[in-house]
């Protein structure tokens, strides 16, 4: 295939689809929830270690 014919437009939608798909590595969820949730994680360790919650 060739990609000079692919609008970046329908590569974003088509990188939009590959991450909102539900992986069994994350427990079922879409990649961009995992990742919503390990920065969350990430900072409320953070914010425990700064200010000792």
């Amino acid at each position: 295939m060739d990609l000079t014919e692919v609008s970046q437009a329908q590569l974003n939608d088509i990188a939009r689809l590959l991450n909102q798909r539900l992986r069994k590595t994350f427990g079922w969820h879409a990649s961009e929830e995992a990742m919503v949730q390990e920065l969350n994680r990430f900072i409320k360790k953070t914010l425990h270690l700064i200010f000792k919650l």
